[in-house]
């Protein structure tokens, strides 16, 4: 499963750890997750995410073929899925990865 964490995901589990940082553990020791970050803000357009910026993590995660999008940004989740991937917080990302 690839896994696209926005920025501030991936900042807090490689500064604070936590479940952020348990994904992270994830993607080095198991293999569960490609840890991919990108800017293709121009490659959806208009824009999609109510805040334009958020634009950049739902491209990242289209051209990254991701199958999951983590996100503890409100804006990102309340969009709930974008091209058939699920934007999820890190808690059920972990959840759906130990499964």
């Amino acid at each position: 499963m690839r896994l696209v964490l926005d920025t501030n995901c991936a900042l807090s589990g490689l500064l604070w750890g936590g479940t952020s940082g348990q994904l992270i553990a994830a993607a080095e020791t198991d293999g569960y997750a490609a840890l991919v970050t990108t800017t293709l803000q121009a490659a959806i357009t208009p824009t999609i995410a109510r805040d334009p910026t958020d634009d950049e993590v739902l491209a990242c995660a289209l051209a990254a073929s991701g199958d999951l999008i983590v996100s503890g940004d409100a804006h990102l989740l309340d969009l709930k899925r974008f091209h058939g991937l699920d934007i999820v917080m890190p808690a059920e990302a972990l959840r759906r990865i130990s499964a």
